[in-house]
């Protein structure tokens, strides 16, 4: 009885070592986190504010910031693009639909209003929404869905990406919106 007693006291420590650890790593490289704060990216001059439920992570490649929320499925993205030209929203837009959503169904896009432009400090606004449904190992189909806004300034493309699965979208969108709306463009920075 003392030895499975003990037994039982000694695993469950082990347990307790190995959470800290992994916390310890987590907190060692400083870019996950959960953060309502205001994340600021001066070499790119944008900002964007997370969610208190939402880790803020900076060391997905291709990937200037990305807030994940805990379900493990919805995040906001931020990558950014420093081009040659000066681009066109639109034009990312369908560089992107012709790329990286290739065997996505586009389910269309708009160009953003004048003070959807003005809030963000953009020079042009374009969002597009695209949706892909694979069939997972054990048969069950998993529709993805992104919402990406294109903005431009200067020769500085950003793209914002909302992204979900389908049956999280009607639970999700509050947040997804109110982190992508966030977005701010200062050259100021």
């Amino acid at each position: 009885l003392n030895i499975n007693l003990m037994y039982d006291k000694f695993s469950n420590m082990n347990n307790v070592l190995k959470r800290l650890l992994i916390v310890g790593v987590l907190l060692s490289f400083g870019t996950i986190a959960f953060s309502s704060d205001l994340y600021t990216n001066k070499k790119y001059n944008y900002s964007i504010k997370g969610l208190p439920d939402w880790h803020m992570d900076t060391s997905q490649k291709g990937v200037s910031v990305a807030f994940d929320n805990v379900d493990g499925v919805s995040s906001v993205q931020v990558r950014v693009y420093l081009m040659p030209e000066i681009p066109t929203a639109d034009g990312l837009a369908e560089t992107m639909a012709q790329s990286k959503y290739d065997g996505w169904i586009n389910l269309g896009g708009e160009f953003g209003d004048e003070d959807d432009i003005f809030v963000t400090g953009a020079d042009a606004k374009y969002q597009a929404v695209h949706k892909k449904t694979v069939l997972e190992e054990k048969g069950r189909k998993t529709t993805t869905i992104v919402a990406e806004s294109y903005y431009v300034k200067g020769q500085t493309a950003y793209i914002v990406s909302m992204v979900t699965t389908e049956y999280m979208v009607e639970e999700k969108i509050a947040s997804l919106k109110q982190i992508a709306n966030s977005f701010y463009i200062d050259e100021n920075l």
